[in-house]
């Protein structure tokens, strides 16, 4: 499966220079496990459009959402394997 990932710099976006940041394919080969996410790569990822929704979800038991990873007071990450496996457990709307 080829995935399109965006890639943001971790800046916040008060300090982000228009068109900073890389919209790149994962091949099957690369080693998902280890990519480690932003919240604004997981609400492009996801299209999950608020950071209060993004948080909301990861907090709640009763959601799929994946939780982050903390390292220290300011650096939360997900697991671009994790994320990926939710977006494929989610089931499909009908038209």
């Amino acid at each position: 499966m080829m995935a399109l990932i965006w890639c943001g710099r971790g800046q916040s976006h008060k300090n982000r220079r228009a068109g900073e940041g890389a919209l790149f394919t994962l091949s099957p080969e690369t080693n998902m496990t280890d990519q480690l996410l932003t919240s604004q790569d997981v609400q492009k990822l996801t299209g999950i459009k608020s950071r209060a929704t993004l948080w909301k979800k990861s907090r709640n038991m009763n959601d799929r959402f994946p939780m982050p990873y903390k390292d220290g007071p300011k650096f939360t990450r997900w697991k671009l394997s994790e994320i990926q496996q939710w977006i494929d457990q989610l089931e499909p709307v009908e038209v």
